[in-house]
């Protein structure tokens, strides 16, 4: 019953530590009514955190502006600001990141922020595909806090994403030794499981959790729910109780993350294509893939940033075919964005069309010189395309041009050629 805004203020922190972020915010609320300008900062902030976690992105950003309002220098709330921008602006989330990375306060700031700014630059290029660039930069994070749990369990997900089963038990391992209970953490263990065909190990671990009480937040309750689908999915041969999962993470996620929609409207639609065209179950399935899909390709149809992110969607999950027009449509609308660039040559690439690729990524250097990962992509088409010649001239300056500071990643892939 405490009035103290201090007490409030640590009771708030306590609670986001426990994920309880229903009662953090209520603590942060009372911490905001009672304390001094100093003490209302840091409660919007961690109200924000906390509104961030249950996918309330619109609320997230209203209390990190008004943080902006009272110190517009706070690098947290400016790190903030970029994690409540939706799914969608990928490219625009990453611009405002690369630009706080350019300031000169930004190493000595608070290192959770600068810590969490990384990761999120490093799930921005995972969405991207970019996962040499997605590694790099969690390394950058680690450098700072090599204990730091968000960035363990983010860097154990890239190497699984990258089939480097070993590198991403190492890295979870280090994140669950320092805490056994971090929901992410087990989450990760538990993808890593499924991947090894350890059923049992992931279904207990996903079992935890679902039975967390208080519930944890909604990013988190979509994530469980996309373990369960996984589960549902290789270890029990139900692809449509998986797809339900599936959809169910979508509601959780929001416009935080598009990947569960992507995923529940892959699964239903690959259930349908094996059915009679006259069966009733397919009608129903492919219609709630259609309710899915609907408001999104609506957005995308109207928003470019929607369309970049609808097509990059498609992309990661396999399908060039439906990423490529959504792509071409944002290039159409954004000529000048290196990403939109990127991303409609990777499909082009994948679909055979390697000339018309390497006239994308052409386009895309000449726009963002200064990123490499574009120049490594256009290496390996060339090698696609049987050009050995070309691959190497580009290999060769890289690794000239970045003697001292190339990547392990861009070492390894010249290494390999």
């Amino acid at each position: 019953d405490s009035k103290d805004p201090s007490l409030l203020l640590y009771m708030g922190w306590a609670y986001t530590v426990g994920s309880d972020t229903a009662s953090a915010t209520k603590m942060f609320d009372a911490a905001i009514a009672n304390g001094s300008d100093y003490l209302k900062v840091c409660a919007l902030y961690g109200r924000g955190q906390a509104k961030l976690e249950q996918a309330d992105l619109e609320g997230a950003s209203t209390d990190f502006k008004a943080v902006l309002a009272i110190d517009k220098e706070h690098i947290g709330a400016q790190v903030g600001m970029a994690a409540a921008l939706p799914a969608s602006p990928v490219q625009q989330q990453e611009k405002d990141l690369l630009a706080l990375f350019e300031r000169k306060d930004f190493a000595t700031s608070d290192p959770r922020a600068v810590v969490k700014a990384w990761s999120l630059a490093a799930e921005a290029a995972k969405r991207g595909g970019r996962l040499d660039a997605a590694r790099e930069r969690y390394r950058n994070a680690l450098v700072v806090m090599p204990e730091d749990l968000g960035a363990l369990a983010g860097s154990a997900e890239i190497e699984l994403r990258d089939n480097k089963l070993d590198a991403a038990s190492e890295q979870i391992g280090k994140a669950l030794a320092i805490s056994k209970d971090d929901i992410r953490s087990q989450l990760v263990q538990s993808e890593i499981s499924v991947a090894k065909k350890d059923y049992n190990d992931a279904r207990a671990r996903v079992d935890a959790l679902s039975r967390r009480d208080p519930p944890p937040p909604k990013r988190d309750q979509a994530r469980i729910k996309m373990a369960a689908g996984r589960l549902a999915e290789f270890a029990d041969g139900k692809d449509e109780l998986a797809a339900d999962l599936y959809a169910e993470a979508a509601k959780l996620a929001g416009d935080a993350d598009l990947s569960p929609t992507l995923t529940a409207v892959g699964k239903y639609s690959s259930i349908a294509e094996k059915m009679d065209a006259d069966d009733v179950k397919r009608a129903e399935l492919l219609g709630k893939a259609s309710v899915l899909l609907e408001k999104l390709e609506t957005q995308a149809d109207k928003e470019p940033d929607v369309a970049l992110a609808l097509g990059a969607a498609y992309l990661r999950t396999g399908d060039a075919t439906k990423a490529e027009p959504w792509l071409r449509k944002f290039v159409e609308a954004r000529p000048d964005d290196p990403e939109g660039q990127f991303q409609l040559a990777k499909a082009l690439a994948r679909l055979d069309r390697v000339e018309d690729a390497i006239t994308r990524l052409d386009r895309a250097i000449s726009l963002a010189p200064k990123r490499v990962e574009f120049r490594v992509e256009l290496a390996r088409t060339y090698e696609r395309a049987k050009d050995d010649a070309k691959a190497g001239e580009i290999y060769e300056k890289l690794l000239a041009e970045f003697k001292d500071t190339a990547s392990v990643e861009v070492r390894a892939a010249a290494g390999r050629f």
